[in-house]
């Protein structure tokens, strides 16, 4: 039983994701999910500038590009997504 809450919990903190994805202008982009309870847009942020390097990047989408705050919260859950392009 143990076990199985440490299973759950987990899943609710989250990790960050990244899939890329191709751009209208034909370029790649990265979708950056950074949702759960343990999890913040630094995190968001943090994958980004692994992903772009010295380069940097431009939020093109997501709720990052509005703000600091989560388009959807469950409690102390989140669902925070941006997508990137590496410059």
């Amino acid at each position: 039983m143990r076990i199985l809450f440490l299973v759950i919990m987990a899943g609710f903190a989250g990790c960050t994701t990244v899939n890329d994805i191709r751009l209208p202008d034909g370029s790649i982009g990265h979708s950056i999910n950074c949702s759960g309870t343990a999890q913040s847009w630094g995190n968001c942020y943090t994958k980004a500038e692994e992903l772009c390097g010295d380069s940097g990047y431009d939020i093109v989408a997501g709720d990052a590009k509005q703000g600091s705050t989560p388009a959807t919260q469950y409690g102390a859950y989140r669902s925070s997504n941006m997508l990137i392009k590496c410059r």
